[in-house]
């Protein structure tokens, strides 16, 4: 749960809601890529089992 406070220190050095959606939208994105890289190598070494 680091991302959200990287939004908060963007929110406060940008002082702006557009500034805010795009990190939250940035870090949804990255939390997405990053849970389906690793449900791919859990279900490719579970496969390789």
């Amino acid at each position: 749960m680091q991302v959200p406070q990287l939004g908060e220190a963007g929110l406060t050095i940008e002082s702006g809601s557009i500034s805010l959606s795009t990190y939250e939208i940035i870090a949804t994105l990255l939390m997405i890529i990053l849970s389906h890289r690793d449900n791919v190598k859990a279900i490719q070494s579970s496969n390789h089992i």
